[in-house]
């Protein structure tokens, strides 16, 4: 349906000029008559096989819209209807004003850094956008980095009948899979309703990949054959990409390995979500994160990583040894209070010995949040965990500790052989307050107490 300028649409939009078009849809800016506000404003071409699809599509985008709120830097679904006599359906978003694409230029990492953070934000609130690629980030003409698109967005969690997992269609390319398949996760391909925040994670690495080798990982020139490259690399008839390195010896070996593991096939192997891969990227180009928007503080300056090991002597990002600690005790004495006081401390309860070595017992975690990490604290096998627990029995993503306003609470990040949390078990995804003398087993022998000052001091034999 050909709408012109000046057009009333719903008693309500009065359409302006013709921002983009596409081969499904056009974009005007409208005025909001009842808001007083300009919008965007998509309506879907009135190709009957499409609407059904667009149905779905904005249907998913104004639930989401609704779920992420006001985050900034996130571009919403406002309102949604259909357009008179059936031709067709319509869209309201935010209105960014002077948009571009996002282009990664000579000096890409703040920029990639901060989209990076925006799928953070909605992983947070259990969203996975599922159409992550550079042409949904746009860029205001005052800088500010947008993340745009949710009709491919689903809730982690929600049934798949309330996440219109069908027709998986996408209304700017009509009869193709949901999402981009260039930028695809295998698990998308196979099973889009059921994928996890490391399908975004997948994503991005491929944008990191394309950023620095001009290539695609996984290529094809049709979402099967991109599929059955995949499919050849997990049977290993095929090699799997090669790294940066290779093209690129001046890339850091730490973002070749982010890179790298984030466009794993095995989904267990890559970053968690996109707050893990942000901190990874963070570390690799010499970047410090931004605070998360609403996050409380203190008056206190949070200490870089080197200033905490400096002062304490301890790294954080390890299980140190009690005697390494009752060092810094005696050295600092009331100071190491006052260090600790923004962290989670646990000490670790080790039940059986392994060759004979209770090889965790009596060992002392710091969840701090220092500076780059927002405040948050990731345990489990894995080795870019902030703790890391090498145990069969342990998940590689196993347990996550939140700060949230001045407590913390502790969420199972659906373990292979779960937690219990002081002899119950710890459902999947729920938030429990922890606090001294609260019990976290991790495994069949391990676990974690979490100690305040007294207790600390009692495990360090200084009471």
């Amino acid at each position: 349906m050909k709408l012109a300028p000046g057009t009333l649409v719903g008693g309500r939009y009065r359409l302006g000029p013709v921002l983009g078009e596409g081969g499904a849809a056009v974009v005007h800016r409208a005025h909001d008559e009842r808001l007083g506000i300009d919008v965007a404003f998509k309506v879907a071409r009135s190709l009957e096989a499409d609407q059904e699809a667009f149905g779905a599509r904005v249907r998913r985008e104004a639930r989401i819209g609704f779920v992420l709120g006001r985050l900034p830097g996130i571009v919403r679904c406002l309102d949604w209807g259909a357009l008179p006599e059936d031709e067709g359906l319509f869209m309201a978003l935010d209105l960014i004003e002077g948009a571009r694409p996002l282009e990664l230029g000579p000096e890409p990492w703040p920029a990639l850094l901060t989209a990076v953070e925006r799928v953070a934000a909605c992983h947070r609130k259990g969203v996975v956008h599922r159409d992550l690629k550079p042409q949904n980030f746009l860029v205001a003409g005052d800088g500010t980095l947008y993340l745009t698109d949710f009709g491919s967005a689903r809730l982690v969690g929600a049934p798949k009948a309330d996440d219109d997992a069908a027709p998986d269609v996408s209304v700017t390319a009509p009869g193709t899979l949901l999402g981009t398949p260039l930028f695809m996760s295998p698990e998308q391909f196979r099973d889009p309703a059921g994928v996890d925040p490391r399908a975004d994670v997948f994503s991005l690495g491929v944008m990191l990949y394309h950023l620095l080798t001009g290539t695609f990982p996984y290529r094809g020139g049709t979402a099967l054959e991109i599929m059955s490259n995949q499919v050849l690399v997990e049977a290993g008839v095929v090699p799997a990409p090669s790294g940066p390195r290779a093209a690129r010896p001046d890339v850091p070996e730490a973002l070749e390995r982010l890179c790298l593991e984030s466009i794993s096939l095995a989904r267990d192997d890559r970053p968690a979500d996109a707050d893990a891969f942000a901190e990874r990227l963070a570390a690799a180009t010499g970047q410090a994160r931004a605070p998360r928007p609403g996050a409380r503080t203190t008056g206190r300056r949070r200490l870089t990583r080197d200033e905490f090991v400096d002062s304490l002597g301890v790294d954080p990002s390890r299980f140190a040894r009690p005697d390494e600690l009752r060092a810094a005790l005696r050295r600092l004495g009331p100071r190491l209070r006052d260090l600790l006081a923004p962290a989670v401390v646990l000490v670790v309860r080790d039940e059986r010995p392994v060759n004979g070595v209770t090889r965790y017992a009596g060992r002392i975690a710091l969840g701090l949040p220092l500076v780059p990490r927002v405040e948050r604290v990731t345990i489990g096998r894995a080795p870019d965990c902030d703790l890391t627990l090498d145990l069969v029995t342990v998940s590689k993503l196993h347990l996550v500790l939140e700060r949230e306003g001045g407590r913390w609470v502790a969420i199972d990040m659906g373990s292979s052989n779960g937690t219990t949390f002081n002899g119950g078990k710890l459902e999947p995804g729920c938030r429990q307050p922890v606090a001294d003398g609260d019990e976290l087993r991790v495994s069949d022998h391990v676990s974690l107490v979490v100690a305040g000052w007294e207790r600390l001091r009692e495990a360090l034999g200084e009471a």
